[in-house]
């Protein structure tokens, strides 16, 4: 059976000097690898992205968005509404889907949490 040595550096430099410390103790360049593990967020293991079903930081943007849609379609009603003889109806209309586009979009930035998630363990076999 074949023993593994296995170590695990900080820096990308400390993994090359031990690397080449193998290499001058006679070990074929065939029996020494190197890889890098990138942190949690920048794995890719999802189709949509991310190593995370959900983000952390993301907890209540949907809501958020579905409130903030619901009141800038108000206020995009009512500026259409109050600026229709000016505008038209198709004015009217694209000021409400305006308001509902910002509407969703300042509300979805509003619930999102500014803070860094404590990583979470993960077992791996």
């Amino acid at each position: 059976m074949t023993n593994i040595v296995a170590g695990r550096f900080e820096l990308q430099a400390d993994a090359d000097a031990a690397t080449s410390e193998f290499l001058r103790e006679g070990f074929k360049r065939s029996q020494v690898s190197s890889f890098f593990l990138s942190t949690p967020g920048q794995h890719g293991r999802f189709p949509v992205g991310g190593d995370r079903n959900v983000s952390p930081g993301a907890r209540g943007a949907a809501t958020g968005a579905v409130v903030g849609a619901a009141l800038g379609a108000l206020a995009g009603l009512l500026i259409g509404i109050l600026a229709s003889p000016w505008i038209g109806t198709v004015g009217a209309l694209a000021a409400t889907a305006a308001g509902v586009y910002l509407g969703s979009l300042g509300g979805a930035l509003i619930k999102l949490q500014d803070k860094v998630p404590e990583p979470v363990a993960e077992a791996y076999i």
